[in-house]
């Protein structure tokens, strides 16, 4: 029953020789068990595909995330593959996962722990993973929330321009998205959207004014406290949780402007940002030639270590 694979018979194994010292075996799901097969890129997968999960009923979700979108792929220079996963909207239920990539094989076991501990796609998604690993790529958001940036939540709110958008986004032209609705400024840095949509006009000065206030707030802390020497004193006791701060707002960690719709990833960075930023940028775009080696990998990964050593002499 099930696929011929050698992990599937050894569990087998367990289970027999379990249920033959009259001991209570543990359960064996034949649709959740991982495949894998070792060619160059691997591949492997787990659970159900798409068309088989709406087959079944489930009100089908599916994210998808090129593996050259990662770093880590990019600054090892094997950018080919993409990672799939299958999901339940009404219940956030991982159904399946289906990697190709250098290391699919070892990669899908997160996806196959977190289903068999009752975990869902957004589990995975919240999930911290170190960077830049491949398993980045597992964390890629499976129905990102989509929000139109206007002077208020009211579809009828904004230009003209505006309220024919949103109307869009929430009818026929909005097919496939997660459209959250409208939103205001001051929600563009709360996390209520994973990409606000807006007119380059207004994404450049909006852009700019987050990087202003981020730049603002970590001199204004860093001036107080070399005020007097107590505040001296706790300010090298803060130091660890203001580096989190300045990395968690700093305009530079994202590498710059995510561009969307195109075939690959995008990104554009900003023209003051350091060494930092455009080493960022440089991780976080793929290179020209989809499947090959990026001819900036060796150039991100000095750009990098450049970085390290910079950034131990920036005060944050």
């Amino acid at each position: 029953m099930g696929p011929a694979l050698a992990h599937k018979a050894s569990d087998e194994g367990i289970i027999a020789a379990e249920d033959a010292a009259g001991l209570d075996p543990h359960p064996l799901d034949y649709d959740y068990i991982p495949s894998a097969t070792f060619c160059h890129p691997q591949v492997a997968s787990f659970g159900l595909t798409e068309q088989q999960a709406k087959d079944a009923g489930h009100d089908v979700i599916v994210g998808k995330i090129p593996i050259g979108a990662v770093g880590a792929p990019v600054v090892y220079g094997d950018r080919g593959g993409m990672v799939k996963l299958v999901g339940d909207k009404q219940y956030g239920e991982l159904l399946g996962g289906h990697i190709v990539c250098a290391k699919a094989a070892d990669l899908i076991q997160e996806l196959v722990n977190a289903q068999a501990l009752e975990g869902g796609y957004g589990e995975v998604a919240r999930t911290i993973h170190p960077h830049p690993t491949f398993a980045e790529a597992v964390m890629g958001i499976s129905s990102p929330r989509v929000a139109l940036l206007s002077n208020g939540e009211e579809p009828t709110k904004g230009t003209p321009e505006l309220q024919a958008v949103h109307e869009q986004l929430a009818g026929s032209g909005g097919h496939g998205l997660n459209f959250v609705g409208n939103i205001e400024g001051t929600q563009v840095t709360e996390s209520v959207a994973d990409v606000v949509v807006m007119d380059g006009f207004t994404g450049n000065i909006t852009l700019k004014l987050i990087e202003g206030v981020s730049g603002r707030t970590m001199r204004a802390i860093r001036d107080a406290a070399m005020t007097t020497t107590r505040s001296k004193l706790g300010g090298w006791l803060l130091r660890p949780a203001v580096q989190t701060l300045r990395e968690e707002i700093d305009p530079e960690g994202p590498g710059g402007a995510y561009m969307l719709g195109l075939r690959q990833l995008g990104v554009v960075a900003h023209g003051r940002f350091t060494r930092r930023g455009f080493a960022r940028a440089i991780e976080q775009s793929p290179g020209t030639r989809p499947g090959h080696q990026s001819p900036y990998s060796s150039c991100c990964a000095a750009a990098s270590r450049t970085t390290v050593r910079g950034s131990a002499d920036r005060r944050p």
